[in-house]
């Protein structure tokens, strides 16, 4: 189980937000919001491994039915794309629309699975262990669901902080270092 911190609940309320057969209750100020889940600052309620408890972490929770959403829009896309190719006078079953949204789907519906994001966040840390200027991190596997992915909260600036504005603090060379560190880890 997890307590909301101050900065992300704002009232110091102790609600559940993962783990031990508690479920999900969501938070009012997330710090992160993206198009499948959200993601809300917290400490741990007691330990967990080798955290103890008080410990800031992040917490990734789907956004409700987003599963089915997702479903519904590949099923959409897949008609559209099956009508689209059956017009004659279009020419476009050369395109293999339908294969595309087939393909597009086989990749993206297990990455609705936050076990898998925890998964592939402990092999990014395996992978580049020992580098200092690049940090995953930490998942809790064993309170991470696959609506909810909970790992350690990392303290950083926005990339796009970087990207936005150059002034003091965010240089042209801060930039081009930063877009080398990006190139080398994709390498």
């Amino acid at each position: 189980r997890l307590l909301l911190s101050s900065e992300a609940e704002g009232d110091g309320k102790n609600d559940d937000v993962a783990g031990g057969g508690g479920g999900v209750v969501k938070p009012t100020i997330p710090i992160g919001s993206g198009c499948v889940a959200q993601v809300y600052k917290a400490r741990l309620r007691s330990s967990h491994g080798l955290h103890p408890a008080g410990t800031s972490v992040a917490v990734k929770v789907q956004h409700p039915r987003i599963l089915e959403k997702v479903c519904l829009d590949f099923y959409i896309m897949n008609k559209m794309a099956s009508l689209l190719e059956r017009i004659p006078y279009l020419n476009l079953d050369y395109l293999s629309m339908k294969d595309t949204v087939d393909q597009f789907r086989d990749i993206m519906l297990p990455q609705l699975d936050l076990r898998v994001e925890a998964h592939n966040l402990r092999r990014f840390r395996r992978d580049f262990e020992g580098e200092t200027r690049i940090a995953f991190p930490e998942p809790l596997v064993g309170l991470t669901s696959r609506e909810v992915l909970v790992e350690r909260f990392v303290e950083g600036e926005p990339m796009l902080n970087f990207v936005s504005k150059e002034d003091e603090h965010h240089s042209k060379k801060d930039r081009e270092e930063l877009a080398t560190i990006g190139l080398k880890t994709v390498m």
